[in-house]
């Protein structure tokens, strides 16, 4: 009867599918959901867990949900023990568009969530992976009922621009790095 009880209680850890916590992400149920969209097959989401108003690990997960338990394809998490972190930066696109970008590198690529805001963004949000400044596949985020394709407040302040935003937690630096949003995000054909 133990080794049964054991398999729920790992699936428990889970978000259920539907949860008014965090929908479809695939933030675990101590986890607060900072960006979670749907990416045609697959989810990718950024999740937090904190210990009261401090955030102690950032976790970028990319996968597939199935049934109570996720498939996770990828996982990159930043703590204050193993000195991982990401980074984040908002700058303009175009004129009436800002995007605003959390990324981390790791093994000689970048992976870049994006959130577009303005009038003339032609998609709201999305995730690419960059190798040496290229785009090397970009996914759009799929709008759906439940999904949260914005950053939190949580997490970080967005202003302007990089000298007016502010991370909540030392696991996201904001820094003044040009991502090719202007490839991600081009302007609408005329």
């Amino acid at each position: 009867m133990l080794l049964r009880a054991a398999p729920l209680c790992v699936a428990a850890a889970w978000v259920a599918p539907g949860s008014a916590h965090a929908g479809a992400s695939l933030c675990r149920a101590d986890e607060a959901v900072a960006f979670s969209c749907s990416l045609v097959r697959r989810t990718a989401s950024l999740c937090l867990q904190r210990d009261g108003e401090q955030t102690t690990a950032l976790s970028f997960r990319l996968g597939e949900r199935r049934g109570q338990r996720p498939r996770i394809e990828r996982q990159y998490t930043a703590t204050g023990q193993n000195g991982q972190h990401f980074s984040a930066n908002v700058s303009p696109a175009m004129p009436g568009a800002v995007v605003r970008q959390v990324w981390f590198d790791q093994a000689g690529s970048r992976t870049l969530l994006t959130e577009c805001l303005g009038s003339a963004c032609r998609q709201s949000a999305g995730l690419a992976v960059l190798r040496a400044g290229r785009v090397v596949s970009q996914w759009r985020c799929q709008r759906t009922a439940d999904d949260a394709a914005w950053f939190s407040g949580q997490l970080v302040k967005f202003g302007a621009d990089a000298g007016s935003s502010q991370s909540t937690t030392p696991l996201l630096r904001i820094e003044e790095i040009d991502n090719p949003v202007e490839r991600l995000y081009p302007p609408p054909r005329r």
